[in-house]
This record gives C-alpha cells, sequence and structure tokens, in this order.
C-alpha cells in the first residue's frame, strides 16, 4: 500500500482497529496470516483466534520463513515493481504481449499473450524457471503477483524467458 498510496504504512493501519496482514502473499509463508493492531485489542480475541485454529504452536512453521522477509520488505518490493515495470517495458515490443494494472495499485497485474496456446506456455516457462498461474480460461490472462521472488532475476532475463515460452 505505501508504494501505490504514497501513505505510509502508519497512516494506513491507523485507520483500523485491526489490520490482517497475508504472510502467503508477500513474506514466502506457506499460509496464514497476522492480525495486527492494538495489544489490549487483540489479546481479547484470544477464544475467537483459538475458535478458528489459530494456536501459536502450530504457527512456527509459517513464521519461520516469513521472519527472514519482513525486515527490508517496503525496499525490496519497491525494487520489484521497478524491475517488474521493466520487464513489461521490454516484453512490450513484441505485439504478443499486453498489460492491465488493478486501478489504485495493487501487487496484482494481468498479461495476456495473443496468438498463443497459453497452456503450452505455463509448461514451456517452467522450463525457464519462471512459474505462471493457469491462464484464464475465458480471457486467456495470467494473473500476476509482484513480489521479492521477481529479484531473483533481471528484467531480460524474465522478459527473454516469457518471449521464448511464448515462442514455444
Amino acid at each position: 500500500m505505501p508504494l501505490h498510496s504514497g501513505q505510509s504504512l502508519q497512516e494506513i493501519c491507523g485507520l483500523f482497529d485491526t489490520v490482517y496482514v497475508s504472510l502467503w502473499k508477500h513474506f514466502n509463508g506457506a499460509s496464514g496470516a497476522i492480525l495486527a493492531g492494538d495489544a489490549d485489542f487483540i489479546e481479547g480475541l484470544f477464544h475467537q483466534r483459538r475458535m478458528f485454529g489459530g494456536a501459536l504452536p502450530y504457527a512456527w512453521p509459517q513464521m519461520a520463513l516469513v521472519a527472514e522477509h519482513v525486515h527490508g520488505y517496503a525496499d525490496a518490493y519497491a525494487r520489484a515493481w521497478r524491475d517488474t515495470e521493466a520487464m513489461m517495458a521490454l516484453l512490450a515490443s513484441d505485439p504478443r504481449f499486453t498489460f492491465t494494472r488493478v486501478p489504485n495499485g495493487t501487487s496484482r497485474y494481468f498479461m495476456a499473450v495473443k496468438g498463443v496456446d497459453v497452456a503450452a506456455m505455463v509448461v514451456r516457462a517452467r522450463r525457464h524457471q519462471v512459474f505462471l498461474s493457469q491462464p484464464n480460461p475465458v480471457k486467456g490472462m495470467f494473473a500476476m503477483q509482484v513480489n521479492p521472488s521477481v529479484l531473483r532475476s533481471t528484467p531480460e532475463a524474465l522478459a527473454k524467458a516469457l518471449m521464448d515460452a511464448a515462442t514455444g
């Protein structure tokens, strides 16, 4: 949110009693979430949290992965978006690729690839260590998620892998 809105986390979160933080969307957690808020308010939710299976003895696997990614996340996310935008710019030279952003900013965008068997493209992209979601069967668009995993490669390498996967 700070990257897309220009507001700090404190400004955004200050509007609410609690904030739900997904662990899998950005922090490499396998599943789970954190309910953040004022300690007194959160403490009062003890029974509600346990009613839905939220018990700390079972949460450590999710938190073990997350702890490594929390610090410095905002900077890594901003760099991931810069690299993603650079990749999109490189792919813009190929008329098969078009991109749609969600209005008002989010970590998600959509990629359409024209004139390509998109199901086969998913398989071919894996050969390049690029893992695409299954495309929307009607629109043929891929839902793409920006997170710091993008930084494991370069915009040039990602664009080449996607072009190669689209070509066959």
